[in-house]
């Protein structure tokens, strides 16, 4: 299974939960790097264990790793009909996005619409929509998610601003943007971003006295 999208905070916890649901199986979990995965062979992972009879591992960003190692994704395939052993990946990308093609099921965490409201408000003379679409979606559980999908947002606005195209960006995607990327100088979007940059270190170093909310509220009311 491979579990992507870009509402990355439900998707991560939808990995806790299955890694507690396999234990409270009997199964054995591990947790593999991709580089880790292509030495642990198909043998030794379905080798008897003195504990366990099935075991589960646990990947992350398989996907970035398949063009450079041909052998990855045959395992994969060999993994994915083994009876006693199953394998599950995550990716921060959308379904969409993956490198790789379909090996097993796919479960895809797409952000709510609410959130793609919020990010389509943000641009200046915009500011009291988008407070008001911060305070009704954004809260302690999504703050982060919230946060990564702004500085995403600011970031593919700054590189549409300077006259090229975001990687893996569909047609109608570009399009959107340089409409909202119009209502900006390239000036205030760097200073945004910077902005978002030493918001971003503080929440690191805990050494922010906002919080995520209260400091996107005060950077829209001073650049919106």
């Amino acid at each position: 299974m491979t579990i992507c999208g870009e509402d990355t905070v439900s998707s991560r916890n939808y990995l806790v939960l299955l890694k507690k649901q396999y234990s409270e199986k009997g199964y054995e979990v591990k947790d593999l790097t991709a580089e880790e995965l292509l030495s642990f062979t198909l043998s030794e992972a379905q080798s008897p264990s003195l504990f366990f009879e099935k075991r589960v591992i646990f990947c992350d960003s398989v996907s970035k790793h398949i063009k450079k190692n041909s052998n990855l994704l045959s395992e994969l395939k060999k993994i994915e009909k083994s009876a006693l052993l199953n394998l599950i990946n995550w990716e921060k990308e959308s379904a969409w996005e993956l490198r790789f093609p379909k090996v097993g099921t796919v479960k895809e965490f797409k952000p709510s619409q609410t959130i793609f409201k919020l990010a389509d408000s943000l641009f200046p003379t915009n500011k009291r929509i988008f407070l008001a679409n911060l305070e009704s979606f954004m809260n302690e559980t999504n703050e982060h998610f919230v946060f990564s999908m702004i500085n995403k947002l600011v970031r593919n606005l700054l590189i549409i601003k300077t006259g090229e195209m975001p990687t893996r960006m569909q047609a109608w995607q570009a399009g959107k943007l340089r409409r909202q990327a119009a209502f900006w100088k390239l000036e205030n979007l760097l200073l945004f971003y910077g902005a978002l940059y030493k918001i971003d270190v503080g929440i690191k170093t805990s050494s922010i006295p906002y919080s995520i909310k209260e400091s996107l509220a005060i950077l829209a009311c001073h650049f919106l």
